[in-house]
């Protein structure tokens, strides 16, 4: 049987038994389950939650408290607890920018104990990552990237292939795609694919040889049709 022994300004000692504390009428046994996540404080007895728990039983899941931010900082008042749904205020540091896959620079405390984005280390990502915004995909064709950073933009000097598909060509025909200084998107003859040529983007795919004449030949169907139904109700 395992004892504590508690010296008292008397000229006694008590010693209590196992699981009791203070002055042997506080007993508490640690619990790190459903019933409870805590241990028990040597002097007093009382229940000491473990980290990442709190409330009277400790069965309240907890967020990290003022998360260490690369790049960045927490603006918003500390407290020593988060708990479900409070929230934190985050602003990035100079030459950082809040990571493009967060919709706000507020993060919220969820159930299971995480913060609704977990990777502290990504919140604010440097400047310099953001490269050539992703393009939208071509009308009648797909765009492959051969290098992205962890923002999921291109870095300078990367490409893009554009792959038309059957009975379709590219509007206009280039070696593929870079990403220039200037973070804008250029072809092999130095054209930024982002503007318009007839109402089209440089990237986009148009019909070529048969496909041309059954997209010309429905047209003429179509016209001859509303033509005709127009003639018959107004003759």
């Amino acid at each position: 049987m395992t004892r504590r022994i508690f010296n008292f300004p008397a000229p006694f000692q008590v010693i209590c038994e196992k699981n009791y504390y203070f002055d042997c009428s506080v007993f508490c046994v640690e619990q790190d389950d459903n019933l409870g996540h805590f241990t028990c404080d040597p002097v007093t007895g009382d229940p000491v939650c473990l980290e990442g728990w709190t409330g009277d039983d400790c069965l309240t899941r907890t967020c990290t408290a003022n998360p260490d931010i690369t790049g960045g900082k927490v603006t918003s008042t500390p407290q020593a607890i988060y708990q479900e749904n409070d929230t934190i205020e985050i602003e990035c540091d100079e030459d950082y920018q809040l990571n493009p896959h967060l919709q706000s620079n507020v993060l919220t405390c969820e159930a299971d104990g995480n913060w609704s984005f977990v990777d502290f280390a990504k919140i604010c990502t440097k400047s310099g990552c953001g490269g050539c915004s992703r393009l939208r995909e071509p009308k009648h064709g797909k765009l492959t990237y051969l290098s992205v950073n962890h923002c999921l933009n291109a870095n300078i000097n990367s490409t893009v292939s554009v792959a038309c598909y059957p009975h379709y060509t590219p509007l206009v025909r280039y070696q593929g795609l870079k990403c220039g200084q200037d973070k804008e998107w250029v072809n092999s003859t130095g054209q930024h694919v982002e503007k318009k040529k007839g109402g089209k983007l440089l990237i986009d795919c148009i019909p070529t040889g048969n496909m041309l004449l059954v997209e010309r030949f429905s047209c003429d169907i179509l016209s001859y049709l509303v033509e005709t139904m127009f003639r018959n109700i107004f003759s």
